[in-house]
């Protein structure tokens, strides 16, 4: 007891002391108590929110990959050289050989390839408005192949009938062509340009340079560029990658082409964008064979043209566990599946099996394809090499799953509407693409740039050759005399 009693006694004047101390350090930090608390707070609340965002990546990554070395390797491995089809150009029922002008096409080869072995009416409808239309057909008669068991009237008659084509509806109606007039009225002056302009040049350069600066202080580890860098990439995305993608950037093909590898490396490859969205979004827009319609499967639908399953109960929940993974399904499953041609396992079809001549373009192309996921991949390497593996996929993935916010808010909530799901009741091809497209901000120039103009699709996916930003111009000026819809 004498040894408790005389260990109390010293140590009570350290005790004495240290009271006295707490007391002048809670005095002092007082009015930082609340602020400190606050901090707190915010910081359990950002941990709670990027462990709910990223969650899916980390399930996502090593089933991708597992996948990949189990499944698509072997099998892109396994293929053999495929004989490809005669290369056909299929346009409003006539049948051409387009491979000798290909080099000479003034939009670019690559405008050319998309549409060898299909059927390609709606690209060429889209992309040649300036053109008169008979000196068009007297250029394409000169690589029409002829058939011997059609009649020369039939031959005649073929054009004539503007509704032989895959899409089932007319091209060419009073509506298309109104528009077409109002475009050439505005533009064929020739003191204004629908391709990008100087200014927005000047603006995308320095924007790109800001993007390059932003990618080096995200590699050395600094947290602002976590959300920058998406948020610049995303606008040389939708300003400059998708602009290029429709080859309205410039008249020159090779720049269109440097542009459309502007979305990487946050959002998507350029191939594989023009295979989704120039070939088959843009002509099939919310039709059976348009592939926006499918990538969320087989966790969630979002047309009825998918066949109801009990899964899709829980896809009100199961919807936010895919939308954080979005751009890294563009820039990694898509490309690989195209490559190795897997079926999926769960919904037993191919990647983008609704694109008529997908196999051609996948063999004909797999170099680019190659290039775009290779440079996608080297940025998460470089990442990682330099933050170390957890830390660097913890900061790709944070970077990933905002650029899938954003990429999905701006592009699918035009299209993925019930009153913009509608079918095919009037034949015309040109007021479905405007009906199938919502508005947003069509007098804000602000919106128009952060959106590179998607908050006009409607006029957009009509007449897609015009780079996106001129509508704001464009567009009001031509309110009076722009034709109706109905």
């Amino acid at each position: 007891m004498e040894l408790i009693n005389d260990t109390g006694s010293l140590l009570l004047p350290f005790a004495s002391n240290f009271n006295s101390t707490c007391s002048d350090v809670l005095t002092e930090h007082d009015a930082l108590t609340w602020q400190l608390v606050i901090q707190a707070a915010a910081m359990t609340l950002a941990r709670f929110i990027s462990t709910f965002a990223l969650a899916p990546y980390y399930v996502a990554a090593p089933i991708l990959i597992f996948t990949w070395l189990s499944r698509s390797l072997p099998t892109y491995l396994a293929k053999r050289e495929k004989r490809l089809p005669a290369s056909i150009w299929t346009i409003h029922g006539k049948k051409y050989d387009l491979s000798s002008w290909a080099k000479y096409h003034p939009g670019g080869s690559l405008s050319i390839e998309l549409g060898r072995n299909r059927d390609c009416t709606g690209l060429f409808e889209s992309y040649h408005v300036f053109i008169e239309r008979n000196k068009l057909y007297k250029m394409l008669a000169r690589y029409e192949i002829k058939d011997e068991a059609t009649s020369k009237e039939e031959q005649q008659t073929t054009i004539a009938s503007l509704k032989t084509n895959s899409t089932g509806l007319t091209f060419g109606d009073g509506f298309h062509e109104d528009v077409k007039q109002m475009l050439r009225d505005y533009f064929m002056d020739g003191a204004k340009s629908h391709y990008m302009k100087g200014w927005c040049k000047c603006l995308w350069f320095l924007v790109f340079c800001l993007e390059i600066v932003t990618m080096f202080y995200f590699v050395k580890g600094y947290s602002l560029p976590l959300v920058v860098l998406p948020c610049l990439n995303w606008l040389l995305t939708c300003n400059v990658a998708h602009d290029g993608s429709h080859f309205a950037v410039s008249k020159k093909p090779w720049v269109n082409r440097i542009a459309q590898c502007a979305a990487m490396p946050c959002f998507f490859p350029s191939l594989c964008w023009s295979i989704q969205h120039v070939v088959q979004h843009h002509v099939y827009t919310n039709d059976e064979d348009d592939v926006d319609l499918y990538h969320f499967l087989p966790v969630c639908r979002v047309t009825r043209l998918t066949k109801f399953a009990k899964v899709f109960k829980l896809q009100w929940v199961l919807v936010f566990w895919v939308l954080p993974t979005s751009v890294g399904h563009l820039l990694f499953v898509v490309p690989m599946d195209l490559l190795s041609g897997c079926v999926d396992a769960v919904t037993g079809t191919r990647r983008y099996q609704q694109c008529e001549n997908l196999e051609d373009l996948v063999e004909r192309n797999q170099h680019v394809i190659w290039t775009d996921l290779l440079l996608c991949l080297s940025w998460i390497a470089v990442n990682l090499s330099y933050s170390g593996v957890m830390t660097g996929l913890w900061r790709v993935y944070v970077s990933y799953s905002l650029a899938s916010y954003i990429f999905v808010i701006f592009t699918q909530g035009a299209h993925l509407q019930e009153k913009c799901m509608v079918g095919k009741d009037d034949p015309s091809w040109a007021k479905r693409q405007a009906r199938t497209s919502v508005n947003f901000g069509a007098k804000s120039q602000f919106w128009n740039l952060c959106s590179g103009g998607l908050n006009l699709q409607s006029i957009h996916h009509v007449v897609p050759i015009i780079v996106a930003v001129t509508w704001w111009n464009s567009t009001p000026g031509s309110k009076k005399s722009a034709p109706s819809i109905t």
